[in-house]
């Protein structure tokens, strides 16, 4: 019987398990830091902190190494979109409650909502269909792989695919440069 192969945390992290919850500590950039205090003793300008690997997909591919930096820069800020995109602010009226003379409705289209909206269309030219679904199923939704696709070609294929949409994004948000060929003269 064959051995189960452990899965590899990227190293210079530290796992450990909280109760039943998965942590790894990472560098994260400072909250508190700021240009006047850069180069100050006692406020550098990243930080390790304790993760949540489970807290989403991307946060899990990042810590075994699946995922770029850049990439998981790029999943973050997609989700930060989606989000404030989103009608996750929309409120159902409650009818039991009495009205009250002054009490008006919020307003439903704000400003950042529509900044959000104009660029996940932006996204979803660059990405295509296909890539702007899987972008919004793993880093908006936060659904697994595994749980998008049925086989493990699928699986591998559906990665491959997040990858690349991810490179992309990164290149299109400037988290990363683009990678260029040089070529050679004949001769």
């Amino acid at each position: 019987m064959k051995a189960k192969r452990s899965r590899k945390i990227k190293t210079g992290t530290d796992k450990q398990m909280l109760g039943k919850v998965e942590v790894f500590t990472m560098e994260v950039d400072n909250p508190d830091w700021s240009h006047d205090r850069d180069k100050v003793p006692g406020f550098p300008k990243h930080v390790r902190a304790a993760v949540n690997m489970r807290e989403s997909p991307i946060v899990w591919m990042l810590a075994h190494d699946q995922v770029s930096t850049t990439q998981a820069k790029a999943a973050s800020r997609f989700r930060e979109l989606y989000e404030a995109a989103g009608s996750a602010d929309l409120k159902a009226m409650d009818t039991t409650k009495e009205p009250v003379d002054g009490g008006g409705f919020p307003d439903i289209l704000t400003d950042r909502k529509m900044q959000a909206a104009k660029d996940l269309k932006d996204v979803h030219a660059l990405l295509g269909i296909e890539g702007y679904r899987l972008i919004v199923n793993v880093c908006g939704e936060c659904n697994w792989i595994r749980d998008l696709g049925h086989t493990q070609w699928k699986r591998l294929r559906l990665a491959d695919k997040l990858r690349e949409c991810l490179n992309a994004l990164a290149i299109h948000w400037g988290y990363q440069t683009p990678k260029t060929r040089s070529w050679r003269k004949a001769g």
